[in-house]
């Protein structure tokens, strides 16, 4: 099975986290990112539309399980085009700084949502981006280490 199906399958029953649940706050930015991707699926995304909306730190944890297979796909699919979502990608599995209080909360329940087939097909992706240069081993351990660290409830 290629990667892309791989993902595909990974996050085929995650249902739309509905239009009051997107977005985790009610700051500008996530106002932005929640206007413009209410009432869209992650699988009806374009590349370039996943450019536009840079949501991902905005993300609930229902709506990063959601849209989250969509930037995957993108950096499989064309790294020209979705070189800043490769970035992105990353630094959304970068803990905060901070250990305690609500960003640790927010990004410690977007891990544990994440099934374990989920988390195959994020390694994997990380591993192609490696591969293809966009990634190195300090990305690859840095995603180990989060998964270790905030990847059980």
């Amino acid at each position: 099975m290629n990667l892309r199906t791989q993902i595909a399958k990974a996050f085929a029953d995650v249902p739309y986290p509905g239009d009051d649940n997107i977005t985790f706050s009610q700051c500008e930015e996530a106002q932005h990112v929640l206007h413009y991707l209410c009432g869209k699926k992650w699988h009806e995304l374009s590349i370039q539309e996943l450019r536009y909306a840079n949501a991902l730190s905005w993300l609930s944890e229902a709506g990063f399980q959601h849209y989250l297979p969509a930037y995957l796909l993108a950096v499989t699919t064309d790294i020209g085009k979705a070189d800043v979502m490769v970035l992105e990608l990353k630094y959304a599995f970068i803990p905060p700084r901070r250990l305690t209080g609500a960003a640790n909360s927010t990004f410690a329940s977007r891990i544990q949502c994440l099934t374990d087939a989920q988390k195959e097909t994020i390694l994997l992706t990380f591993q192609k981006l490696a591969h293809d240069g966009a990634y190195d081993e300090t990305d690859l351990e840095m995603l180990h280490r989060t998964f270790m660290q905030f990847g059980k409830a």
